[in-house]
């Protein structure tokens, strides 16, 4: 679940910079960007992830399964770090220390 929304939120990110740039309100970019796989692939990987989410409820603790679906943005720093070669700040980097530290902790007290 936050590998999947983790891998979303890159790919309609990486498809989002992808688009033309217009620097007024657009109605068409949602038509231009369901034009690209990478962006698909994101919202499919975005609704997995709420599914996988949905179905989490039913059998961990809602404090768990909400920092979880939090912690996918973590996942796609990494993501951006490793594929994109994104370079993080060094306080950023301590932040998600801290928050690997926080959900094995959420997942220790569940």
């Amino acid at each position: 679940m936050i590998v999947a929304y983790g891998v979303a939120n890159l790919l309609q990110s990486v498809a989002a910079a992808r688009t033309t740039v217009h620097h007024t309100f657009d109605p068409g970019l949602l038509l231009r960007l369901a034009g690209h796989r990478t962006y698909l692939v994101g919202v499919t990987c975005q609704l997995g992830g709420f599914l996988l989410a949905f179905l989490a409820r039913r059998d961990l603790p809602l404090f768990l399964v909400q920092s979880s679906v939090a912690a996918g943005l973590g996942v796609t720093a990494i993501l951006g770090v490793v594929v994109l070669k994104w370079r993080l700040p060094v306080a950023e980097v301590v932040l998600l220390a801290l928050l690997f530290a926080g959900i094995s902790a959420l997942v220790l007290a569940a």
